[in-house]
């Protein structure tokens, strides 16, 4: 049985070494990835403002802002969005997603498997 001891010092000290490498990588990738997120955020919201701002002014009808926004009042689009992204994901296969959307397209509800 190998235990601490009968490892060699300078073996020791460059896995400690490698394994802070890869907490402190870890974690400046989780801060990245937030404030990405953050900005993302901010900039569509922005958008949303602007686009508000130009229908207040009647420069926009409130279709054409829709639109611009990429939002739906139809459901079946929304459904239909998540559904691609859970795909590209890979959330679920493609194989499911044919069978949600085509339960969507006859009405019927999907059945769990």
């Amino acid at each position: 049985m190998l235990l601490l001891a009968d490892i060699p010092e300078n073996v020791a000290i460059l896995c400690v070494v490698i394994l802070v490498v890869i907490f402190i990588y870890t974690f400046a990738a989780k801060v990245v990835d937030s404030r990405r997120r953050v900005k993302e955020t901010a900039e569509r919201e922005q958008t949303r403002r602007e686009v508000a701002a130009y229908i207040a002014e009647g420069s926009m009808t409130a279709e054409d802002g829709r639109k611009i926004l990429g939002d739906s009042d139809d459901p079946m689009t929304s459904a239909r969005k998540k559904i691609a992204e859970s795909v590209a994901e890979g959330i679920i296969d493609a194989e499911s997603a044919k069978k949600t959307l085509k339960a969507l397209d006859s009405g019927a509800p999907p059945v769990k498997a």
